[in-house]
């Protein structure tokens, strides 16, 4: 509009020079300058009116962001917290509802295709493609797609719904642009299968664009919305009236563990995925945590399951201890090393003892393989769970239930595993999986709750977590299975060596050395000398080759406490 007025007040001025010279029509000349005002007056009115109409668009959500809202449900007289958290560009979506009698979860991961709901530690697994309504009865994915819908698409129905500006007003002291709509909509329940049919006033109320708040940057931010109306079921209509304020608004990319799912709670999966296959030996570090108890113990464990032994090496609450178990002698052997380094043993039978040792079968004097130590029940039913992430690590996911009943009391439990999956990369180089074989156990959760027998005895719940690193299948070295003898331990004799020169003793060498002196008499001293020389070496080399004889005796073992279960048998 600047430059339409100049232009006219250039003409103007070419127009008063024309007359100059002439006799200056002063009506002309008046006629011209109102001419000229009412140009400009009429440009500004436009760009004015072309900029109030800039600000009366409504504005859009971002396509990543954080909130909470604050829901009052006037005709149901109760109020629930929302924390949402819209993720466009990973396409996953997190709804908490929190009420005065119940608290849910709501996970969408729609490339997945699944739809995780928690409540109350209870969670079930959905299919998103067999979902109708999220909002309103607004759509969340995309028809004919897997992708979430953009958040104005959801909250605005931009394509059924007209907004009108209504204005300047306040709400919780915030300057707001206010905007409303009407909307009839009819579909049909998704949990009843009745068609409700719909029809309600809605208000949107923004912060102006000169409002600042903290997180949000430059988007102007949602600060309440009003929904008002009525809904019909089967011909009987009910009025509704809703209050929502927003507050928290953060504009952005959600924190990624936003979506993961909980440890404690196990989620099955829509589809099954059958348990992997195990190899019956492994090595690996361990650290065993109980949150109930208040403990933690770091092990280091080797099974040897074809050789029929274990060794488990614990330290907690500042004692070492390890512990061989040696099936094909019945031997416990359990050396307790303190501060300073002193040893004590004590040696024990496997089986008679008071605590038979979870992992080893009385029936057949044997180890038990690998998968019937994930759970004391060798029928437990494996439940696959989908994909999780543990410390980062993304993992296939199988659970079990189970129940035991004692003499002294019934406990109840679920078993949660976590494999590596089968692409992800081991230091070593290779893969943690082959195919559903030899798989990585990277982490164990068991919960459960004791029962025991008599009066006035409560239940105990108890908890347990179990994180494995260096986690190698095979059979460990056989070096790792070695007794120290400087312990005490109560070890059986070293066999007898074949090679006949094995037990020569200092005075059978002496006999040697006297016969070869015999000898050097006749032959001269240097071949004395050379014949007492290569004897000695001999005998040397049988002397550390008894010793080497004795150290490899060694056979070892340990309780199975990686697979679930206390050293001390909680």
């Amino acid at each position: 509009w600047r430059f339409c007025c100049l232009r006219l007040f250039a003409g103007l001025a070419a127009r008063a020079s024309d007359l100059s010279g002439k006799r200056v029509r002063s009506e002309r000349v008046r006629m011209l300058g109102s001419l000229v005002v009412r140009r400009c007056v009429a440009a500004v009115a436009v760009a004015a009116l072309l900029s109030l109409c800039a600000a009366q668009e409504l504005p859009l959500l971002p396509d990543d962001f954080s909130a909470a809202i604050e829901g009052v449900i006037v005709n149901k007289n109760y109020t629930v917290d929302i924390l949402e958290h819209y993720d466009f560009v990973n396409n996953r979506l997190r709804v908490e509802n929190h009420r005065h009698n119940s608290s849910i979860v709501q996970l969408y991961f729609y490339d997945q295709g699944l739809h995780y709901s928690i409540d109350n530690g209870v969670c079930r697994t959905f299919n998103i493609t067999k979902e109708t309504g999220r909002s309103f009865g607004a759509r969340a994915v995309e028809r004919d797609s897997h992708h979430l819908r953009r958040a104005a698409d959801i909250y605005f129905e931009t394509r059924n719904m007209s907004y009108t500006y209504r204005g300047v007003q306040r709400v919780r002291g915030i300057l707001c642009d206010k905007w409303t709509a009407f909307r009839n909509a009819s579909f049909v329940s998704p949990r009843s299968g009745m068609t409700i049919e719909m029809a309600y006033d809605i208000e949107w109320y923004f912060s102006i664009p000169q409002w600042r708040t903290r997180g949000a940057g430059t988007h102007r931010v949602p600060v309440r919305i009003v929904v008002d109306g009525n809904h019909t079921t089967n011909g009987v209509a009910s009025p509704f009236l809703h209050y929502y304020d927003w507050t928290d608004f953060k504009v952005g990319t959600p924190d990624r563990h936003l979506f993961d799912l909980p440890d404690d709670i196990f989620c099955p999966a829509p589809y099954d995925k059958p348990l992997p296959r195990f190899e019956n030996s492994f090595e690996s570090s361990i650290q065993l945590t109980s949150p109930t108890r208040r403990r933690t113990m770091d092990l280091t464990e080797y099974y040897d399951f074809d050789n029929n032994r274990v060794r488990l090496d614990i330290r907690s609450n500042g004692v070492t201890t390890q512990e061989y178990f040696v099936g094909d002698h019945n031997k416990h052997y359990k050396i307790t090393i303190d501060s300073n380094d002193r040893k004590t043993c004590e040696t024990t039978p496997i089986e008679g003892n008071a605590r038979l040792p979870r992992f080893y079968d009385a029936s057949t004097h044997h180890l038990r393989a690998v998968t019937s130590l994930l759970t004391r029940d060798p029928n437990a039913q494996w439940k696959y769970g989908g994909v999780r992430v543990a410390h980062g690590i993304e993992c296939d996911t199988w659970a079990t239930t189970g129940y035991h009943n004692w003499t002294r009391g019934s406990v109840n439990f679920t078993h949660v595993y976590y494999f590596a999956v089968d692409n992800w990369m081991l230091p070593d180089g290779t893969a943690a999986s082959r195919n559903g074989e030899s798989p990585t156990i990277v982490f164990h959760v068991l919960k459960g709750t004791w029962h025991p027998h008599g009066y006035n005895k409560s239940a105990v719940q108890f908890e347990q977590h179990t994180t494995y690193t260096n986690f190698v299948p095979g059979t460990p070295s056989p070096t790792k299975f070695n007794v120290p003898r400087d312990a005490g331990c109560d070890l059986p004799p070293l066999p007898d060596d074949d090679d006949d020169d094995a037990e020569l003793t200092k005075a059978q060498v002496g006999a040697i050395v006297l016969a070869c002196l015999f000898v050097g008499t006749l032959m001269g001293g240097s071949i004395v000398w050379q014949c007492i020389k290569r004897r000695q070496i001999r005998f040397d080399r049988l002397t550390n080759e008894q010793e080497r004889g004795r150290q490899q005796q060694a056979q070892a073992s340990g309780t199975f406490v990686a697979m679930g279960t206390m050293n001390d048998g909680t």
